[in-house]
């Protein structure tokens, strides 16, 4: 039986929810990305990237040191995605003291699936993945980010974070009685980004059953500064 997980993966709290299951969330910690020393190994993610001491910012071991002015192997995930938002229609790439540049999508989609097998995904079978986008990520950076799960693409699919927010909270509350000018505001704050989206609200009839669906205009502006740029400059 094909099975649905919906996947929030910004780097903190990220969490796999199953269709028919329970939802895995990991813990209150920034998630990073291990970048390879050499175009042939693999990104590493999750608890591979943790046990790594490579640039965790540490004193010791040497290698562990953050050196400002040098390009980092430990990529923070919540920094990838606010990167590839800004990026805009351009490819970005992230280079990697060794030499070798990978680029966000890839980093991205890695932890993205380390995350689904965490969670039993089938990659041959009839399982698909819903993986939340920041609401400002271009057409662009959706394709990019499609293109770098591979032989995968065609189970993932892309879904506006607010959006997802936005369902899920109408499916629980089922209002009625809606106006012509009723509308929802949906607040993000996190460690990629914040974002404050406003729907218009439409009641939808399917298969006899009343829904009502949020209605999503592109974003006017640039997106807020990103949570990580904030805790920095606190730091």
């Amino acid at each position: 039986m094909s099975r649905i997980h919906g996947v929030s993966s910004f780097g903190l709290m990220d969490c796999v929810a199953v269709s028919g299951g329970g939802c895995k969330t990991s813990g209150f910690y920034l998630a990073d990305a291990v970048l390879p020393q050499n175009a042939l190994e693999q990104v590493r993610t999750g608890d591979e990237a943790e046990a790594e001491r490579i640039h965790s910012g540490l004193q010791w071991p040497p290698e562990a040191r953050v050196v400002l002015g040098r390009p980092l192997r430990r990529v923070p995930i919540p920094v990838a995605w606010s990167l590839l938002v800004d990026a805009g229609d351009r490819a970005v790439r992230w280079e990697s003291d060794s030499g070798i540049s990978t680029p966000l999508a890839s980093i991205l989609a890695a932890h993205v699936k380390a995350l689904l097998d965490e969670n039993d995904f089938a990659h041959s079978t009839q399982d698909r993945a819903v993986v939340a986008i920041p609401d400002h990520l271009d057409e662009y950076g959706q394709e990019a980010l499609l293109q770098a799960f591979g032989s995968n693409r065609g189970q993932i699919f892309l879904l506006w974070r607010p959006v997802a927010a936005a369902m899920a909270w109408l499916d629980a509350a089922k209002p009625t009685n809606l106006g012509q000018d009723d509308f929802m505001l949906v607040i993000y704050l996190g460690p990629d980004g914040m974002e404050f989206t406003t729907f218009g609200l439409r009641e939808k009839t399917h298969n006899g059953r009343p829904y009502v669906l949020p209605v999503r205009t592109r974003p006017p502006r640039a997106p807020l500064p990103p949570g990580w740029e904030w805790a920095c400059a606190l730091s």
